[in-house]
């Protein structure tokens, strides 16, 4: 990860307004003056441009290299191709400028106070970055298979047209909105021609073909040309040679790790196998957290009370930290006597509210699970020894139902309104809305929970589940505000509208969350016996059939009245 991610886009915005202002301001020469031949030079030139500005999110080093290549190209472009460019081919010099000093960032240096030592080393490094190492290689190897191929085919017909004979055709007329014109050869053959603009070409007035037995036919003034393709080819073996750089940056960074003093911490660390979080305890009660994938080496196990013990709690254990924990530096960790490698930089640091007498975020339970904020609570809530039961009572299920089966009516009536009798129609009209109603009834209003501390029971769509609560239970809320309810093997998602005050048996999405995870908390400390809850009850409600009646009563109406 490169310091201060955003600044690639001040490398991109250079690029794009570099180009958007050579193709709008580049003078516009007719073909017919000669204007139209092929621009090898000019193709790769621009593609530098485009390549740098995506090699930049992905090595901005790399990025600098294709900035100064393209300030090279440009000026030879216009001497070369007699591209018009003129002053533009300065231009790259400020996405070199740009290019250079986004690259130059850095992080914020450790402070000097920090004691500094060297890690242990490893019996092994890992091989960092042999992915994106292969991706780039077959990458630059395809970029550059491309660009052999397009010279091969654009010197063939080169050599072809060079050897064709010129003749005088007569413009017969445009076409393709200006795109092309039909020309008539001297022995009346009638072929039509892609051009760049046909206005160059007035109707009946005369041009010059090249033509061949081999069934060539190309107008003089615009020969030939796809050096254009050179563009995505160049683009193409920038990004693979961006991969390959990183790939290499990655491997030298991690050989610096070991091989040269750095900044000690002592911190807590959960380890995963082949994942390592790592708490770095701070100022008043907070906590930096991150993740260091390392190559992965199951812990020793110990016995089987250890193990139980594991599977119900979560505990850190003492860690020594080796080099910058921060957003894309390289850190090692000493875990209970054992160095664990890192295979990638760190992705994201967060800094969290921090429990020091558990070693834990204050956040999380010490299975894991978040712990339950108390305001998001409902007062009936907060004793789950009692079934409580939730059903998403809100507006919006309702109204998804009646808007689903208007369109659902509608759509069928529409395809069947020429095809059908009245009559028919009719039934039509009644059938889908029925149908509609049972589906949005099943999908939106049947489905509900109930729960207490004996387990929870989720009535879904089409059936009902029935779970204990268990330490491989668990409740979720997604970003995108789903919840997740698992018992480790299925998992159900549960319906709560966000944004309606709870009332009733409904609740808020967090407030549905917090009281699952109550009464899973309760039930693992308390180890209550008992079953779980019967399932909530599954009857249609009498609005949805009010529904129906209003729709089926429309679809009458207009079956007979169109």
């Amino acid at each position: 990860m490169h310091p201060y991610p955003k600044a690639d886009h001040f490398v991109a915005g250079t690029a794009a307004a570099m180009l958007l202002l050579t193709v709008y301001t580049v003078p516009d020469v007719p073909c017919t003056a000669g204007g139209c031949g092929p621009e090898p030079v000019t193709s790769v030139a621009v593609g530098m441009a485009a390549a740098t500005a995506v090699m930049s999110y992905l090595h901005r080093w790399a990025a600098v290299c294709a900035a100064v290549l393209c300030a090279v190209l440009w000026p030879v472009a216009d001497r070369a191709d007699d591209s018009q460019l003129g002053w533009r081919a300065m231009l790259p010099l400020a996405l070199v400028a740009v290019s250079v000093g986004v690259a130059r960032l850095r992080w914020e240096v450790p402070p000097a106070s920090v004691v500094r030592r060297q890690p242990p080393a490893p019996r092994r490094l890992p091989l960092v970055g042999a992915m994106s190492g292969t991706v780039g290689a077959l990458l630059v190897t395809a970029g550059f298979a491309g660009m052999g191929l397009t010279m091969w085919r654009q010197d063939r017909v080169d050599a072809q047209q060079a050897a064709a004979d010129r003749v005088t055709a007569e413009v017969l007329e445009h076409l393709d909105d200006g795109g092309a014109v039909r020309l008539r050869l001297p022995d009346g053959t009638e072929f039509d021609a892609e051009v760049v603009a046909a206005s160059a070409y007035p109707v009946d007035g005369r041009v010059q073909v090249l033509v061949d037995a081999a069934g060539l036919r190309q107008l003089s003034t615009e020969p030939y040309d796809i050096t254009v393709l050179y563009l995505p080819s160049v683009l193409v073996v920038g990004g693979g040679g961006a991969l390959l750089a990183r790939s290499c940056t990655r491997r030298r960074m991690l050989h610096r790790l070991f091989a040269q003093p750095q900044a000690v911490y002592a911190v807590r660390a959960l380890d995963h196998g082949d994942e390592v979080t790592v708490l770095l305890p701070g100022p008043w009660g907070t906590a930096r957290q991150l993740s260091i994938f390392v190559v992965d080496e199951r812990p020793p196990q110990g016995g089987q009370d250890e193990e139980s013990d594991a599977c119900a709690r979560v505990r850190t254990v003492p860690a020594t930290l080796y080099g910058d924990p921060r957003a894309g530096g390289w850190c090692a960790l000493e875990v209970q006597g054992r160095v664990r490698v890192p295979i990638r930089p760190v992705a994201k640091v967060e800094t969290v509210p921090y429990d020091s007498e558990r070693g834990l975020p204050a956040g999380i339970e010490d299975d894991g699970e978040p712990a339950v904020h108390p305001a998001d609570l409902l007062p009936g809530d907060r004793d789950p020894s009692t079934v409580r039961e939730h059903r998403d009572g809100g507006l919006r299920p309702w109204a998804g139902t009646v808007i689903q089966a208007a369109a659902v009516v509608t759509v069928a009536m529409v395809s069947a309104n020429e095809a059908v009798p009245p009559g028919a129609l009719t039934a039509t009209g009644i059938a889908s809305a029925a149908a509609a109603c049972e589906l949005g009834w099943r999908y939106r209003l049947r489905p509900g929970v109930c729960w207490s501390t004996g387990g929870v029971s989720v009535l879904t769509p089409w059936e009902h589940h029935r779970m204990a609560w268990t330490q491989q239970s668990a409740v979720e809320l997604t970003d995108a505000g789903d919840i997740l309810l698992t018992d480790g093997d299925a998992t159900f998602a549960l319906l709560a509208t966000a944004g309606w005050p709870a009332s009733g048996v409904t609740r808020s999405p967090q407030q549905l969350v917090a009281a699952l995870r109550h009464a899973r908390r309760v039930a693992l400390d308390t180890d209550p016996a008992g079953l779980p809850p019967a399932p909530p009850t599954a009857r249609r409600p009498w609005p949805l059939y009010v529904i129906w009646a209003a729709i089926s009563a429309v679809s009458v109406a207009l079956a007979w009245l169109t």
